[in-house]
């Protein structure tokens, strides 16, 4: 498979992710008009991290299309892209201390996001300064997919725990 053909895929996916995470909160917000802002962050993080993905899985191309060295387009790609998921990783970790006492709080999620988005900036690094090549930066993407779909799963569990609890009326 041709790494054309696997940003193409990280883009659906993550496209996918954002698409299915909107109607999962909006399924959410139909039983409950009380969202906590621990339910809140984690949407936001994992329509950071799907959107992320599925804009610049396409970036490399578009770049491809106005370059001649083949390994220029990478590198810019993975500039921003690290970028954008340090970003991430900032507002991530920012935000933790304020959810420790939530009840549907996962230091395990927290955890594989965290390390997710590191690596993903280390693979971002790594293929600016030497490898200027496609497979750290589609591990990247890779990495960000595991971000968006940790916090998908969560997402759709809070449903099932939501329509599963008696109501108190």
């Amino acid at each position: 498979m041709n790494p054309q053909d696997v940003l193409v895929l990280a883009a659906e996916l993550g496209i996918g992710l954002a698409g299915f995470s909107s109607l999962s909160a909006a399924l959410k917000s139909r039983g409950s008009k009380n969202h906590t802002r621990y339910q809140r962050a984690r949407v936001n993080t994992l329509v950071f991290s799907s959107l992320g993905v599925a804009l610049f899985a396409y970036v490399p191309m578009v770049l491809a299309l106005a370059l001649d060295d083949p390994g220029i387009p990478w590198q810019i790609t993975s500039a921003i892209y690290g970028l954008w998921q340090l970003g991430g990783l900032i507002e991530h970790l920012r935000s933790v201390p304020a959810f420790r006492d939530q009840p549907d709080f996962s230091p395990g999620q927290v955890s594989i996001a965290a390390v997710a988005f590191a690596l993903s900036i280390a693979l971002n690094l790594y293929n600016v300064t030497i490898a200027a090549t496609a497979w750290p930066l589609l591990a990247s993407l890779a990495c960000g997919l595991v971000v968006a779909g940790s916090r998908f799963m969560q997402l759709v569990a809070s449903l099932w725990v939501d329509d599963a609890e008696p109501s108190a009326e």
